[in-house]
Protein backbone atom coordinates (compact mmCIF):
# COMPACT_ATOMS: atom_id res chain seq x y z
CA UNK A 1 0.00 0.00 0.00
CA UNK A 2 1.25 3.34 -0.97
CA UNK A 3 1.59 5.96 1.26
CA UNK A 4 -1.14 7.87 -0.41
CA UNK A 5 -3.34 5.09 0.38
CA UNK A 6 -2.12 4.93 3.61
CA UNK A 7 -3.06 8.64 4.23
CA UNK A 8 -6.76 8.16 2.74
CA UNK A 9 -7.61 5.09 4.22
CA UNK A 10 -6.34 6.61 8.35
CA UNK A 11 -8.65 10.11 7.18
CA UNK A 12 -11.72 7.64 6.17
CA UNK A 13 -11.16 5.84 9.48
CA UNK A 14 -11.00 8.94 11.40
CA UNK A 15 -14.53 10.31 9.76
CA UNK A 16 -15.91 7.03 10.62
CA UNK A 17 -14.91 7.16 13.95
CA UNK A 18 -17.20 10.61 14.18
CA UNK A 19 -19.94 9.47 12.37
CA UNK A 20 -19.07 10.58 8.97
CA UNK A 21 -19.11 7.06 7.57
CA UNK A 22 -21.22 8.83 4.23
CA UNK A 23 -17.58 10.44 3.60
CA UNK A 24 -16.39 8.45 0.37
CA UNK A 25 -13.06 8.11 -0.83
CA UNK A 26 -13.64 10.40 -4.18
CA UNK A 27 -14.42 13.30 -1.95
CA UNK A 28 -11.62 13.01 0.04
CA UNK A 29 -9.23 12.87 -2.72
CA UNK A 30 -11.19 16.19 -4.58
CA UNK A 31 -10.01 17.93 -1.13
CA UNK A 32 -6.48 16.98 -1.09
CA UNK A 33 -5.89 18.11 -4.91
CA UNK A 34 -7.09 21.00 -4.49
CA UNK A 35 -4.79 21.65 -1.52
CA UNK A 36 -1.34 20.14 -2.86
CA UNK A 37 0.13 21.09 1.05
CA UNK A 38 -2.85 19.40 2.52
CA UNK A 39 -2.52 18.02 5.94
CA UNK A 40 -4.75 15.12 7.88
CA UNK A 41 -5.97 18.28 10.12
CA UNK A 42 -7.39 20.03 6.98
CA UNK A 43 -9.41 16.52 6.34
CA UNK A 44 -10.89 16.49 9.89
CA UNK A 45 -14.61 17.72 11.11
CA UNK A 46 -14.39 21.59 11.68
CA UNK A 47 -15.37 20.75 15.36
CA UNK A 48 -13.37 18.16 15.78
CA UNK A 49 -10.93 19.48 18.93
CA UNK A 50 -8.30 16.84 19.39
CA UNK A 51 -5.39 17.19 21.31
CA UNK A 52 -3.15 17.78 18.25
CA UNK A 53 -5.60 20.59 17.03
CA UNK A 54 -5.19 22.51 20.17
CA UNK A 55 -1.42 22.22 19.56
CA UNK A 56 -1.25 22.98 15.95
CA UNK A 57 -3.35 26.14 17.13
CA UNK A 58 -0.90 27.40 19.99
CA UNK A 59 2.29 27.40 18.18
CA UNK A 60 0.72 28.29 14.81
CA UNK A 61 1.22 25.20 13.11
CA UNK A 62 -1.38 23.93 10.60
CA UNK A 63 1.09 21.85 8.23
CA UNK A 64 1.83 18.92 10.21
CA UNK A 65 2.96 16.49 7.26
CA UNK A 66 0.31 13.38 7.40
CA UNK A 67 2.67 11.07 5.16
CA UNK A 68 5.62 11.50 8.12
CA UNK A 69 2.48 11.98 10.90
CA UNK A 70 1.41 8.22 9.37
CA UNK A 71 4.46 6.47 9.14
CA UNK A 72 5.57 7.66 12.34
CA UNK A 73 2.33 6.12 13.97
CA UNK A 74 2.69 2.77 12.27
CA UNK A 75 -0.59 3.17 9.91
CA UNK A 76 -2.31 3.54 13.67
CA UNK A 77 -4.66 6.85 13.30
CA UNK A 78 -5.33 6.59 17.28
CA UNK A 79 -1.67 7.79 17.55
CA UNK A 80 -2.65 10.75 15.69
CA UNK A 81 -5.92 11.47 18.38
CA UNK A 82 -4.12 10.87 20.83
CA UNK A 83 -0.60 12.33 21.04
CA UNK A 84 2.10 11.36 23.54
CA UNK A 85 3.25 13.21 26.64
CA UNK A 86 6.65 14.49 25.00
CA UNK A 87 4.91 15.75 22.53
CA UNK A 88 2.35 17.79 24.30
CA UNK A 89 5.22 18.91 26.99
CA UNK A 90 7.05 19.58 23.70
CA UNK A 91 4.46 21.71 21.87
CA UNK A 92 3.84 23.53 25.25
CA UNK A 93 7.72 24.41 25.75
CA UNK A 94 7.18 25.62 22.48
CA UNK A 95 4.02 27.73 22.86
CA UNK A 96 5.94 29.21 26.37
CA UNK A 97 8.53 30.71 24.32
CA UNK A 98 6.62 32.33 21.45
CA UNK A 99 4.99 33.96 24.01
CA UNK A 100 8.31 36.36 24.55
CA UNK A 101 9.83 39.40 21.96
CA UNK A 102 13.24 38.54 23.49
CA UNK A 103 14.48 35.43 24.85
CA UNK A 104 18.01 34.67 25.59
CA UNK A 105 19.75 31.54 27.19
CA UNK A 106 23.85 31.48 28.70
CA UNK A 107 24.54 34.41 26.35
CA UNK A 108 28.19 35.06 27.16
CA UNK A 109 30.16 37.88 25.22
CA UNK A 110 34.03 38.06 24.82
CA UNK A 111 36.07 41.33 23.38
CA UNK A 112 38.90 40.59 20.86
CA UNK A 113 41.03 41.62 23.91
CA UNK A 114 39.46 39.13 26.12
CA UNK A 115 37.63 41.41 28.54
CA UNK A 116 34.09 39.00 29.51
CA UNK A 117 31.32 41.75 29.30
CA UNK A 118 28.37 39.44 29.75
CA UNK A 119 28.10 35.79 31.29
CA UNK A 120 25.85 33.35 31.30
CA UNK A 121 22.38 35.84 31.05
CA UNK A 122 19.36 34.53 30.96
CA UNK A 123 16.22 36.73 30.10
CA UNK A 124 12.82 36.22 28.74
CA UNK A 125 11.26 39.62 27.85
CA UNK A 126 7.48 39.52 26.99
CA UNK A 127 5.65 41.86 24.93
CA UNK A 128 4.50 45.10 26.37
CA UNK A 129 6.83 45.11 28.74
CA UNK A 130 8.63 48.91 30.23
CA UNK A 131 11.99 47.09 31.02
CA UNK A 132 14.84 49.38 32.90
CA UNK A 133 18.27 47.88 33.34
CA UNK A 134 20.40 48.86 36.21
CA UNK A 135 23.57 48.87 37.27
CA UNK A 136 27.51 50.48 37.65
CA UNK A 137 29.24 51.55 34.69
CA UNK A 138 31.12 48.95 33.11
CA UNK A 139 28.52 46.27 34.52
CA UNK A 140 27.39 45.22 30.80
CA UNK A 141 24.18 47.57 29.95
CA UNK A 142 25.06 48.66 26.73
CA UNK A 143 26.98 45.42 25.78
CA UNK A 144 23.19 43.83 26.72
CA UNK A 145 21.31 46.43 24.93
CA UNK A 146 23.92 46.17 21.78
CA UNK A 147 23.50 42.25 21.49
CA UNK A 148 19.93 42.58 22.17
CA UNK A 149 19.73 44.98 19.14
CA UNK A 150 21.90 43.21 16.67
CA UNK A 151 24.88 45.80 16.80
CA UNK A 152 27.45 43.26 18.24
CA UNK A 153 27.06 39.45 17.85
CA UNK A 154 26.95 37.65 21.21
CA UNK A 155 30.11 34.95 21.62
CA UNK A 156 28.30 31.95 22.99
CA UNK A 157 24.76 30.85 24.19
CA UNK A 158 21.58 31.36 22.09
CA UNK A 159 19.09 34.55 21.23
CA UNK A 160 16.27 34.91 19.64
CA UNK A 161 14.73 38.45 19.09
CA UNK A 162 11.11 38.52 17.46
CA UNK A 163 11.20 35.42 15.00
CA UNK A 164 14.55 35.65 14.46
CA UNK A 165 17.07 33.45 16.05
CA UNK A 166 20.81 34.04 15.79
CA UNK A 167 22.98 31.42 14.49
CA UNK A 168 26.34 33.34 13.86
CA UNK A 169 25.45 34.95 10.23
CA UNK A 170 25.54 38.58 9.52
CA UNK A 171 22.01 38.31 7.65
CA UNK A 172 20.49 37.35 10.86
CA UNK A 173 21.78 40.36 12.78
CA UNK A 174 20.38 42.97 9.90
CA UNK A 175 17.02 40.84 9.98
CA UNK A 176 17.51 41.70 13.96
CA UNK A 177 18.34 45.50 13.26
CA UNK A 178 15.05 45.63 11.05
CA UNK A 179 12.28 44.92 13.99
CA UNK A 180 14.74 47.36 16.92
CA UNK A 181 15.46 50.63 17.28
CA UNK A 182 17.73 52.22 19.40
CA UNK A 183 17.62 55.62 21.08
CA UNK A 184 21.50 56.68 21.91
CA UNK A 185 22.69 58.56 24.80
CA UNK A 186 24.51 61.30 22.67
CA UNK A 187 21.33 60.96 20.37
CA UNK A 188 23.66 60.54 16.93
CA UNK A 189 22.03 63.54 14.98
CA UNK A 190 23.09 65.22 11.92
CA UNK A 191 23.20 69.04 13.46
CA UNK A 192 23.03 70.67 9.63
CA UNK A 193 20.63 68.69 8.74
CA UNK A 194 16.83 69.71 9.66
CA UNK A 195 14.41 67.38 11.51
CA UNK A 196 12.57 65.83 9.38
CA UNK A 197 15.96 64.72 7.15
CA UNK A 198 17.05 63.58 10.85
CA UNK A 199 14.00 61.01 11.31
CA UNK A 200 13.80 59.93 7.19
CA UNK A 201 17.14 58.19 8.20
CA UNK A 202 15.29 55.63 10.36
CA UNK A 203 13.91 54.70 6.84
CA UNK A 204 17.12 53.62 5.72
CA UNK A 205 16.93 50.32 5.84
CA UNK A 206 13.85 49.46 3.94
CA UNK A 207 14.74 51.77 0.71
CA UNK A 208 16.96 50.94 -2.38
CA UNK A 209 20.53 52.02 -2.31
CA UNK A 210 19.86 54.62 -4.85
CA UNK A 211 16.85 56.23 -3.84
CA UNK A 212 18.22 57.23 -0.70
CA UNK A 213 21.65 58.34 -2.10
CA UNK A 214 19.22 60.72 -4.25
CA UNK A 215 17.11 61.61 -1.10
CA UNK A 216 13.89 60.23 -3.02
CA UNK A 217 11.99 59.20 0.09
CA UNK A 218 8.34 57.55 -0.70
CA UNK A 219 5.37 59.34 0.65
CA UNK A 220 4.58 57.01 3.02
CA UNK A 221 7.95 57.14 5.10
CA UNK A 222 7.48 60.81 5.08
CA UNK A 223 4.08 60.64 6.55
CA UNK A 224 5.72 58.44 8.99
CA UNK A 225 8.02 61.12 9.69
CA UNK A 226 5.27 63.53 10.23
CA UNK A 227 3.22 61.68 12.61
CA UNK A 228 6.88 60.77 14.89
CA UNK A 229 7.36 64.18 15.45
CA UNK A 230 3.60 65.13 15.95
CA UNK A 231 3.73 62.15 18.61
CA UNK A 232 6.67 63.65 20.35
CA UNK A 233 5.73 67.33 20.45
CA UNK A 234 7.67 68.63 17.45
CA UNK A 235 5.38 68.88 14.84
CA UNK A 236 6.06 73.29 14.33
CA UNK A 237 9.40 72.36 13.90
CA UNK A 238 9.83 69.72 10.96
CA UNK A 239 12.06 72.03 8.96
CA UNK A 240 14.23 73.60 11.25
CA UNK A 241 17.58 72.43 11.70
CA UNK A 242 18.95 70.44 14.69
CA UNK A 243 21.77 72.78 15.82
CA UNK A 244 18.59 74.88 16.56
CA UNK A 245 17.54 72.82 19.73
CA UNK A 246 17.92 71.96 22.99
CA UNK A 247 18.79 68.96 24.33
CA UNK A 248 15.83 67.06 25.54
CA UNK A 249 14.47 68.06 21.64
CA UNK A 250 17.22 66.66 20.19
CA UNK A 251 16.59 63.39 21.95
CA UNK A 252 12.69 63.44 21.09
CA UNK A 253 13.72 63.75 17.36
CA UNK A 254 16.40 60.46 18.14
CA UNK A 255 12.83 58.43 19.58
CA UNK A 256 10.60 60.03 16.22
CA UNK A 257 13.82 58.41 14.49
CA UNK A 258 13.18 55.26 16.31
CA UNK A 259 9.41 55.39 15.85
CA UNK A 260 9.55 55.63 11.82
CA UNK A 261 11.38 52.04 11.50
CA UNK A 262 7.98 50.67 13.31
CA UNK A 263 10.05 48.53 15.56
CA UNK A 264 9.09 45.48 17.71
CA UNK A 265 11.67 46.52 20.38
CA UNK A 266 13.50 50.02 21.54
CA UNK A 267 16.30 50.03 23.05
CA UNK A 268 17.41 53.61 24.92
CA UNK A 269 21.02 53.62 25.95
CA UNK A 270 20.57 55.83 29.02
CA UNK A 271 18.28 57.88 26.96
CA UNK A 272 18.64 61.08 30.04
CA UNK A 273 22.06 60.93 30.88
CA UNK A 274 22.69 64.45 29.94
CA UNK A 275 19.43 65.80 30.50
CA UNK A 276 18.34 67.88 33.47
CA UNK A 277 15.86 66.26 35.79
CA UNK A 278 13.43 67.60 34.71
CA UNK A 279 13.67 67.21 30.86
CA UNK A 280 14.65 63.37 31.95
CA UNK A 281 11.10 62.87 33.27
CA UNK A 282 9.65 64.09 30.16
CA UNK A 283 11.18 61.93 27.69
CA UNK A 284 10.94 58.81 30.21
CA UNK A 285 7.13 59.71 30.30
CA UNK A 286 7.14 59.84 26.54
CA UNK A 287 8.79 56.68 26.13
CA UNK A 288 6.14 54.99 28.82
CA UNK A 289 3.12 56.88 26.82
CA UNK A 290 4.43 55.23 23.63
CA UNK A 291 5.13 51.63 25.55
CA UNK A 292 1.36 51.60 26.61
CA UNK A 293 -0.28 53.40 23.60
CA UNK A 294 1.47 51.19 20.88
CA UNK A 295 1.67 48.31 23.02
CA UNK A 296 5.39 48.35 22.05
CA UNK A 297 8.21 46.79 23.99
CA UNK A 298 10.84 48.56 25.81
CA UNK A 299 14.22 47.82 27.01
CA UNK A 300 15.98 51.14 28.93
CA UNK A 301 19.66 51.55 30.51
CA UNK A 302 19.42 53.50 33.62
CA UNK A 303 21.64 55.09 36.40
CA UNK A 304 18.50 56.72 37.88
CA UNK A 305 17.38 54.24 40.23
CA UNK A 306 14.19 56.02 41.39
CA UNK A 307 13.44 56.77 37.73
CA UNK A 308 13.21 53.31 37.16
CA UNK A 309 11.56 52.60 40.16
CA UNK A 310 8.75 55.17 38.67
CA UNK A 311 8.57 54.82 34.51
CA UNK A 312 9.24 50.63 34.07
CA UNK A 313 7.41 47.72 35.35
CA UNK A 314 10.43 45.52 35.21
CA UNK A 315 13.71 45.74 36.24
CA UNK A 316 16.65 43.71 35.61
CA UNK A 317 20.15 44.68 38.17
CA UNK A 318 23.08 44.05 36.30
CA UNK A 319 26.73 43.90 38.34
CA UNK A 320 29.89 42.36 36.53
CA UNK A 321 28.38 41.27 33.27
CA UNK A 322 25.50 39.00 35.21
CA UNK A 323 21.98 39.40 36.11
CA UNK A 324 21.74 39.78 40.08
CA UNK A 325 17.85 41.12 40.04
CA UNK A 326 15.35 40.41 38.04
CA UNK A 327 11.77 41.74 39.39
CA UNK A 328 8.56 43.69 38.99
CA UNK A 329 9.10 46.89 40.47
CA UNK A 330 6.81 46.61 43.69
CA UNK A 331 9.33 43.61 44.84
CA UNK A 332 12.23 45.78 44.53
CA UNK A 333 14.34 46.23 47.65
CA UNK A 334 16.97 48.80 48.76
CA UNK A 335 18.90 45.86 50.07
CA UNK A 336 19.47 44.57 46.07
CA UNK A 337 20.06 47.95 45.11
CA UNK A 338 22.96 48.24 47.04
CA UNK A 339 23.69 44.53 45.95
CA UNK A 340 23.79 45.81 42.23
CA UNK A 341 26.14 49.08 43.10
CA UNK A 342 28.41 47.38 45.21
CA UNK A 343 27.43 49.64 48.25
CA UNK A 344 28.35 48.37 52.15
CA UNK A 345 25.43 46.87 53.63
CA UNK A 346 26.52 48.87 56.80
CA UNK A 347 26.11 52.29 54.96
CA UNK A 348 22.94 53.65 54.59
CA UNK A 349 21.81 54.20 51.01
CA UNK A 350 19.83 57.02 49.59
CA UNK A 351 18.30 58.32 46.39
CA UNK A 352 19.95 60.57 44.08
CA UNK A 353 16.84 62.99 44.54
CA UNK A 354 16.88 62.33 48.02
CA UNK A 355 20.83 63.85 48.16
CA UNK A 356 19.61 66.71 45.76
CA UNK A 357 17.29 67.66 48.31
CA UNK A 358 20.02 67.65 50.92
CA UNK A 359 22.36 69.74 49.73
CA UNK A 360 19.42 72.23 48.87
CA UNK A 361 18.89 72.16 52.71
CA UNK A 362 22.24 72.66 53.30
Amino acid sequence: MSRRETLLKAAMELFAERGYAATTTSEIVKKTRSCPRHSLLSLLPCEATTPVAEAAKQTRSHMINPKLAVLHSRGRPSSLVCPSKNMEKRMSHVSDENKSVVSIRGLKKVYPDGTVALESIDLQIIPGQFVAILGLSGAGKSTLLRCIGGLISPSHGSMRVGPFTYDGRNRTLCSIRRITSMIFQDFNLFKHQTLLENVLIGRLPFMKTHNWMLHRFPGRDKDLAYDALQKVGLADKVYNRVKELSGGQRQRVGIARALVQEPTLLLADEPVASLDPRTSTEILELLKNICQAEHKTVICNLHQVEYGRTFSNRIVGLAEGRIFIDRSVDRIKDSEIQTIYGLNQQKQWTSPEASFQQVVHM
